[in-house]
C-alpha cells in the first residue's frame, strides 16, 4: 500500500514535477499527479504531430516500447522513487514519448486485459493477410455492378416535334372554323339550316363545300365515306321549332296611340283630360265603378284602353284598364272582332305569320337570340279574353280558340307552366260558352283551319296536348282534332268520335307507308303519330258497340288483341338500336307504352291468364246436355199437369 500524499502535491506546478527521462535503464521518478498532467499535456501537444496510421511495423515496435516502459524498474531504484509516479521517457526517434503508468489498484499485477479498448481502430492488430490463389474462385452470388435499366425505350411526354405538330393542327383547325363561320354568315338562317336544306326532314342533307372545308379529302372517296358515316347516325339531325312571338332584339316597339281627347264626354272631362288625373282615375277604380253604374265610355276610348293595355308596363294600371273593359259587356261584344284580336296579339309581340289564322306554320331552327321572357302582358291579355268569353260573338270565340291553339304550338309557351295554365283556362271557358247548336260546326271549322296550317306530326301533337282533357267539351275537341291529325282527314271532325270510331280503320292506317320502317324513317314524326293514335283511340267505345252482348264483347276483345299485335309489329321492325339513336329509343318506348295501355284499358274484361298445365282446351259443346235437361223438364211439367187435373176431378166427385 502506498502512503497517502498531501493534496497540495496535486496542485504543484508542472515544471517542478517533470523531468526528462534518462535512458530506459535509469528511469526518473515523478509524482503521480504531475505525471498525469504531464502525460495529458504531452498528449495534447503531440496529437497534431503524431500519425497514428503508420505501418504495422512501427505500431508493433511502439507497443513493445510501451510494454517495456510499463514494466516495473529494478529493485534497487524502487525505494528511491515515491509510489504512484509516472516517468515520461525521452521521445523516441518517431516522436512518440514512452509512458510508464503504474497500476492504480496498487496490486502486483500490471495487466491491462480488463481495461476496455477505447480506440479499437488504432490499437487492434492488423488482420492476417489472405493467401490469394493463382485461380480466383467465383462468387457464390452474382454481384450486380450496373444499375437495372428497363429494356423499353423511354419516350418523353412532350418533344419539340410534337409541340410543332400540335401548333400546326391548331392553326389548321382555326382556319377551318373561320371558313365555316364565313359560310354560315353568308347563308340566310331564317328558314334554312346550314346542314339541312329541307326542314321538313330531320335527316340533314349535307352542304358539299361546308363538309369539304371541315374534312380533308386525303384519299379517294374520303369525304364520301364521312358523309355516309354521318348519315347513319343522328349527328346531323337539326331540331326545329315554331315560334308565335318574335325576337325582342329585332322587333320594333309599336308606337303608343294618343289618347282621343276630342271624344271625351263632358261628364268625364275632369277625370280624363290630363294624363295624371286619367291614370289616377283608372288606378283608383273610379272609372270601373262608374262604367258599372251606367256611365259608359265612348267606343274610341275603349279601343284606346285595349291598345294601351297591351303596351302599359305598369301592372296596376294595365289591370285597371282591363277591368274597366270587362264592365262594358255590350260594347265589348260589338267592338271585339277577329281583326281587333289580331291587332292586340301583334302588340303583344306576335309575328305577322303567327297572327294570321290561315298562316302556314313552318318550323325553323332554334332561336339563339333573346326571346320573350316577360310574359306579364300576354298573361293579362289571355285573362282578359277569358273574362269576356261569355260576351263575345261566336266567330270571335272560334277565332280566339284558333289563335290560342296556334300559340300553344310554341314550345317556349308550352314549357311555361303558368302561361300554359292560363291558356288552357281560356280554351275551356271559350268552349263552354259556344252554343250547343253551334258546337259541331265550330269544332269542324277549328279543326279545318289547323289541319291546313300544320303538316308536321310533332307540331300537331303539341297543339293537341295544349287542349285540356278534364272538361267534356274540351275532351271532345281534343279527340276530334287528334283523329283528324292521325288520319290526315278532316272528315273525322264532323261527328262525335263515338260515332266515327272503328278499330279496323286504325289497323289499316298502321299498314300505310307512314309507319314503314326503313332508312328514311323519321322517328320523331313516328313517335308523334303514335301518341296521336293514343289520344284518338281514347277509351275505344263507340255508339254501336253493345258490350252487354257476350258475343259482341268477345269479338271486340279479339279486335283489341289484334290491334295490339299490329302496334307491336311496328315495334319489332325498329329492332334494338344503341344509345346513339335516341329517336329510335323514344319511338320504341312510345309504341310499347301505347300498346300496353290499349291492352289494359280497352278490353271488356281482363285477358285470361294461361298456364302451362292447362293444355289445349277446346270450347265445350253443351247442346246435347241442354237438350236432355229440356226434355226432362218437359216431362216433369207434363206429369205435374196430369196430377193437377186428377186432383181437381177427385175434388169435384167428392163434392
Amino acid at each position: 500500500m502506498s502512503q497517502n500524499q498531501s493534496i497540495r502535491n496535486f496542485f504543484r506546478p508542472a515544471q517542478s514535477n517533470v523531468r526528462v527521462a534518462a535512458p530506459p535503464e535509469e528511469p526518473a521518478r515523478q509524482s503521480p499527479s504531475t505525471g498525469l498532467r504531464t502525460q495529458s499535456t504531452f498528449a495534447r501537444d503531440s496529437k497534431p504531430q503524431t500519425n497514428y496510421m503508420n505501418s504495422s511495423a512501427s505500431r508493433s515496435s511502439e507497443q513493445r516500447g510501451l510494454t517495456s516502459s510499463v514494466s516495473p524498474p529494478p529493485s534497487s531504484d524502487s525505494s528511491k522513487s515515491p509510489p504512484g509516479y509516472a516517468v515520461l521517457p525521452a521521445p523516441s526517434s518517431n516522436g512518440v514519448y514512452g509512458r510508464i503508468v503504474k497500476s492504480s489498484d496498487d496490486e502486483e499485477s500490471d495487466s491491462d486485459d480488463s481495461i476496455l479498448d477505447l480506440f479499437p481502430s488504432t490499437n487492434r492488430s492488423p488482420p492476417a493477410k489472405r493467401v490469394t490463389p493463382s485461380t480466383p474462385s467465383g462468387p457464390r452470388f452474382r454481384r450486380v455492378l450496373n444499375p437495372l435499366v428497363s429494356p423499353i425505350p423511354i419516350h418523353p411526354k412532350y418533344s419539340l416535334e410534337s409541340i410543332v405538330k400540335d401548333a400546326e393542327n391548331d392553326k389548321a383547325t382555326l382556319e377551318s372554323s373561320k371558313r365555316v363561320k364565313a359560310m354560315l354568315d353568308s347563308q340566310n338562317n331564317e328558314n334554312t339550316s346550314p346542314f339541312a336544306s329541307d326542314l321538313n326532314s330531320n335527316q340533314a342533307k349535307f352542304d358539299g363545300a361546308l363538309l369539304e372545308s371541315v374534312v380533308a379529302n386525303t384519299e379517294d372517296g374520303g369525304m364520301g365515306k364521312v358523309t355516309r358515316a354521318l348519315q347513319r347516325t343522328e349527328a346531323t339531325n337539326v331540331e326545329t321549332f315554331w315560334y308565335f312571338f318574335g325576337r325582342q332584339d329585332l322587333a320594333a316597339e309599336p308606337p303608343r296611340p294618343p289618347f282621343p281627347t276630342s271624344t271625351v264626354p263632358q261628364n268625364w272631362k275632369r277625370e280624363l283630360s290630363k294624363p295624371a288625373a286619367r291614370n289616377q282615375t283608372f288606378i283608383s277604380g273610379f272609372a270601373e265603378d262608374m262604367v258599372h253604374f251606367g256611365q259608359a265610355l265612348p267606343d274610341e276610348i275603349l279601343l284606346w284602353i285595349l291598345d294601351e293595355a297591351c303596351l302599359e308596363p305598369s301592372d296596376v294600371l294595365r289591370t285597371s284598364y282591363l277591368n274597366t273593359l270587362k264592365e262594358s259587356k255590350e260594347q265589348v261584344e260589338r267592338l271585339i272582332s277577329p281583326d281587333v284580336v289580331d291587332k292586340m296579339l301583334r302588340y303583344l309581340g306576335g309575328t305577322s305569320v303567327a297572327t294570321t289564322i290561315t298562316g302556314k306554320m313552318k318550323p325553323s331552327p332554334k332561336i339563339t337570340g333573346p326571346y320573350s321572357k316577360d310574359w306579364a302582358h300576354v298573361r293579362s291579355a289571355v285573362l282578359f279574353l277569358t273574362g269576356i268569353a261569355d260576351s263575345l260573338q261566336q266567330k270571335t270565340r272560334e277565332h280566339i280558340l284558333g289563335m290560342l291553339l296556334r300559340m300553344g304550338a310554341d314550345h317556349v309557351v308550352f314549357k311555361n307552366v303558368d302561361l300554359l295554365d292560363v291558356i288552357q283556362q281560356a280554351i275551356r271557358r271559350l268552349c263552354k260558352y259556344i252554343p250547343d247548336d253551334e258546337w259541331g260546326l265550330s269544332c269542324q271549322r277549328i279543326c279545318e283551319r289547323l289541319i291546313e296550317c300544320i303538316d308536321q306530326p310533332t307540331l300537331r301533337l303539341q297543339v293537341v296536348d295544349a287542349i285540356p282533357s278534364f272538361h267534356p267539351r274540351t275532351h271532345e275537341l281534343r279527340r276530334r282534332l287528334a283523329m283528324c291529325f292521325f288520319f290526315d282527314d278532316i272528315a273525322y271532325s264532323i261527328d262525335h268520335p263515338h260515332t266515327t270510331f272503328d278499330l279496323q280503320k286504325f289497323m289499316e292506317r298502321l299498314q300505310e307507308p307512314a309507319f314503314e320502317i326503313n332508312e328514311k324513317t323519321e322517328y320523331q314524326q313516328l313517335t308523334a303519330l303514335i301518341y296521336l293514335l293514343d289520344v284518338a283511340v281514347d277509351d275505344g267505345r263507340c255508339a254501336y258497340l253493345d258490350l252487354a252482348n257476350s258475343s259482341a264483347a268477345e269479338r271486340f276483345d279479339e279486335d283489341v288483341d289484334h290491334f295490339v299485335v299490329t302496334i307491336k309489329g311496328v315495334l319489332t321492325k325498329i329492332g334494338s338500336p344503341g344509345a346513339a339513336f335516341i329517336s329510335k329509343l323514344e319511338a320504341r318506348e312510345a309504341l310499347l307504352l301505347v300498346s300496353q295501355r290499349i291492352a289494359d284499358t280497352l278490353r271488356s274484361k281482363p285477358k285470361p291468364k294461361k298456364s302451362v298445365f292447362d293444355g289445349l282446351k277446346k270450347k265445350e259443346d253443351h247442346t246435347s246436355a241442354q237438350a236432355g235437361i229440356d226434355s226432362f223438364l218437359s216431362k216433369y211439367k207434363k206429369a205435374q199437369g196430369l196430377s193437377t187435373v186428377n186432383d181437381q176431378s177427385r175434388n169435384s166427385q167428392g163434392a
